[in-house]
């Protein structure tokens, strides 16, 4: 009889270890179920974002300033691998002030 009480609390022991465990592991599953909805959330407004410069550059056009060539070029629209190759150090912004100074 105390053999089987024994192994009754052994068994017991071993079921609450394993109920704990699968409390830890329901409680990792929600948190990584909430991440992965901030990140679809996220994901969404990037999408939405995108869709808008997208929208937004298709209206653009180059246009003559008058510094060198009258003639407008075409406004070329680069994939991404073409953006990673640019070194953002070669990339020159510059505002309308400069080119008024420029200018004259």
């Amino acid at each position: 009889m105390q053999e089987m009480e024994a192994t009754l609390e052994t068994v017991s022991e071993e079921i609450a270890a394993l109920e704990k465990e699968e409390n830890e592991i329901k409680t990792k599953e929600v948190d990584i179920k909430h991440e992965v909805e901030k990140y679809e959330v996220v994901l969404k407004e990037n999408q939405q974002k995108v869709r808008y410069w997208k929208k937004e550059l298709s209206n653009l056009s180059l246009q003559s300033v008058g510094l060198v060539d009258d003639t407008p070029q075409h406004l070329e629209t680069l994939n991404e691998e073409q953006v990673e190759i640019i070194d953002k150090e070669d990339i020159q912004v510059f505002d309308a002030s400069s080119v008024i100074n420029y200018i004259g």
